[in-house]
């Protein structure tokens, strides 16, 4: 079959997928929330702590707005699902302004665009006296508007949580004063230039014509690297 062969070998574009989906019968139910799919790209953005704690706060930030309460349930990965980048900035984003948008109960699709990642990062305290959990050990997690804690079970079976502050000083007063949310990415990140000629000149001659406005117009940066390439884990914190 014609282009086959360069189809299998061509270096790939990575993609990121984040699905945000109800468990079991609470679809059906008439406030159910509505399954959320984040996508993006490598040209877009990575897959660092950072990105894909920028899904999850798009995910929530589509939560119904008069929603008490948000349960995220995640595979036990400290890598992706349990970070203190993740954690540290949750906390941040429930205490802002950020303005919470309201969706209906259709399937949803976004597609992330550079100016939706932000450079979060972790600000756990490193000070002797606050006995913080090690990420570990955690098996659920809750954070709470209006309060800069965090409270934690080691095992799902327990009656209560327990709580620490676990925030460096410097951020829980940036929170008190408003200022707590990073900077905005101001570009999408590109990927090499030899790979987008690589795709193009394998490719294009297979492509539909609209589809190879793309490729055409993806930005490149060769100072980033190829991400099929790298450790997905080694960005973690």
């Amino acid at each position: 079959m014609p282009g086959v062969k360069s189809c299998v070998f061509v270096n790939r574009l990575v993609a990121y997928h984040e699905t945000f989906a109800p468990l079991g019968d609470q679809y059906k139910k008439k406030h159910a929330k509505q399954v959320t799919s984040i996508l993006w790209h490598e040209g877009i953005s990575g897959r660092s702590a950072a990105d894909v704690t920028s899904a999850f706060i798009k995910a929530i930030s589509m939560m119904a707005e008069d929603a008490k309460d948000i349960v995220i349930w995640c595979d036990n990965c400290s890598a992706q699902n349990k970070n203190w980048t993740l954690f540290t900035s949750i906390t941040r984003y429930i205490n802002s302004n950020a303005v919470v948008q309201t969706c209906g109960g259709a399937p949803k699709t976004v597609e992330m665009q550079y100016h939706d990642f932000v450079e979060w990062d972790k600000r756990v305290s490193g000070g002797k006296t606050v006995k913080i959990p090690y990420l570990k050990q955690i098996q659920e997690a809750q954070f709470r508007a209006g309060s800069k804690n965090l409270f934690f079970k080691l095992l799902h079976d327990d009656d209560v949580f327990e709580e620490c502050d676990f925030l460096m000083k410097k951020t829980q007063r940036d929170i008190d004063s408003g200022s707590n949310i990073p900077q905005i990415r101001s570009r999408p990140r590109g990927i090499p230039e030899w790979k987008k000629m690589k795709i193009i000149e394998s490719l294009q001659c297979l492509m539909p014509e609209p589809k190879r406005a793309f490729w055409n117009t993806i930005q490149t940066d060769n100072q980033v690297a190829d991400l099929t390439e790298i450790d997905i884990t080694e960005n973690f914190e």
